[in-house]
């Protein structure tokens, strides 16, 4: 990636010097446009060598948290001693946040205590997107679309396997919390028909986060994967964030 800046960079500064003297016969115009195709060429390479490394360490965190719940959730017995004591409390937390949630009704902002569950639930497979207000799930970048794609895989799905929407609105209104539930709606249709159509899967939600949650949620999800994207909407703007959770607690 440093190599392809340095293209850029040098590409750049030799158009700089080459217009410069186009007038006196330096360089042509034919030349100008080819320098100016190759730069511009190198810039999406280089866009696009930024999201590969994103979903390269977002997998790589995948395979942590699932590593996570294979230790944790997948046990159909509690170990004795301290440490299958504290498994058994770590498991029991999640599963209590995800019976409180499915119980809420999805329109209603979570009234659970989910600054701390929240922080549990980080230590799970998951996956999100920004969206515009006014955008369909269908823009979804694809970097995150593939992403999905290898979250949903045939080998991380068991018949333990749960899958909890969360959606937070652009803003606290009304009419905004509609409009992100229907987008996670949305959302959940393409899972079942677009991402893993050929799978059974126990989706819950969408449910809508606690309206006044911002700052805790930045602070709790700062991973490869929680940072925009190229075209993506960009923090402290209008737009609608959708997590994916996956589960085996």
């Amino acid at each position: 990636m440093q190599g392809t800046l340095m293209q850029i960079r040098l590409i750049t500064l030799a158009l700089l010097g080459c217009v410069f003297w186009a007038s006196s016969g330096c360089i042509s115009r034919i030349e100008i446009d080819a320098m100016k195709d190759e730069a511009k060429a190198l810039r999406q390479e280089n866009t696009e060598l930024r999201v590969a490394v994103q979903r390269i360490a977002a997998q790589a965190e995948t395979m942590d948290r699932q590593w996570y719940s294979e230790k944790y959730c997948r046990s159909e017995r509690v170990e004795k001693g301290d440490k299958g004591e504290r498994n058994f409390r770590f498991a029991a937390k999640i599963a209590e946040f995800i019976g409180e949630v499915a119980a809420t009704v999805p329109e209603a902002c979570t009234e659970v205590n989910l600054e701390n569950s929240m922080t549990f639930m980080r230590t799970q497979a998951y996956a999100n997107a920004f969206f515009r207000p006014t955008e369909s799930v269908e823009a979804m970048h694809v970097a995150r679309r593939e992403y999905l794609l290898d979250l949903l895989a045939p080998k991380r799905i068991h018949p333990s396997t749960r899958l909890l929407v969360l959606v937070q609105p652009a803003e606290e209104t009304e009419a905004s919390r509609r409009a992100a539930v229907q987008l996670g709606e949305q959302f959940k249709e393409m899972l079942r028909t677009k991402i893993a159509p050929q799978r059974e899967l126990r989706i819950l939600g969408p449910h809508l986060l606690p309206c006044r949650m911002r700052k805790e949620i930045y602070r709790i999800f700062s991973g490869p994967m929680d940072v925009t994207l190229p075209n993506e909407p960009k923090e402290g703007t209008p737009r609608v964030r959708i997590w994916l959770f996956l589960t085996d607690c």
